[in-house]
């Protein structure tokens, strides 16, 4: 496993899963240890992915504290964590999941004359600013680095309120939202007329903190 193929992002859980095994006095570093600080990740990208997915967080966060409290503990060891064979396992397959993904893309394009991957691989994408957004019925902050997550079908919109420019990168899946906006903004705001809220000033502050804004699904 070379751990240098993991983006920065990535490799910082890993190494926050190491001392976690190591605060708790755990000789093997197992994929709990991975688990556990996804789940504990203030952004909440894990549990809002289980939760697409038609899973509980909650009942997951409690099997994952529950298999971590029978690990065996050591008092005075040696202060190093060992990676299990299936931690080693799972990161092993992680690093050649970019290969297969590769491979996949690869075949997709050469498939589907009218499909797009949009790729970031680890170049810089010159993103920078912040901006809120409203997620259901939280609001919050992204900066560049951070992501935020919106399930298909859920209340979400987002703004610039920092006064400053922004730039960012929106994915959206399936694909197909882009033809919203062919003809430019006009057209599309008579099709869709919510999505000016989107894109001017004053309306938005009272669009994030009103409870009957217009669903947006991604």
């Amino acid at each position: 496993m070379d751990i240098e193929k993991f983006t920065e992002r990535a490799r910082g859980f890993i190494q926050s899963a190491q001392s976690l095994a190591l605060r708790e006095g755990n000789q093997q570093f197992v994929p709990e240890h991975l688990l556990k600080v996804l789940l504990d990740d203030e952004e909440g990208l894990a549990a809002r992915l289980i939760t697409a997915a038609g899973g509980r967080d909650a009942q997951v966060r409690s099997a994952t504290e529950a298999a971590l409290k029978k690990l065996p503990k050591v008092q005075g060891g040696s202060g190093q964590v060992y990676l299990s064979q299936d931690a080693a396992r799972l990161l092993d397959n992680a690093e050649h999941l970019l290969q297969a993904c590769a491979l996949l893309a690869d075949a997709l394009l050469r498939g589907c004359a009218r499909l797009a991957i949009v790729v970031t691989s680890r170049e810089r994408l010159g993103l920078d600013g912040e901006l809120t957004f409203r997620l259901g019925d939280d609001v919050f902050t992204r900066r560049a680095g951070e992501s935020a997550f919106a399930p298909r079908g859920s209340r979400h919109t987002l703004a610039n309120l920092s006064g400053a420019p922004a730039r960012y990168l929106l994915i959206c899946t399936p694909g197909g939202f882009e033809a919203r906006f062919e003809g430019g903004l006009s057209e599309a705001a008579e099709r869709k007329p919510y999505l000016v809220t989107h894109m001017v000033g004053p309306t938005i502050r009272e669009y994030l903190s009103s409870s009957d804004a217009p669903s947006s699904a991604g």
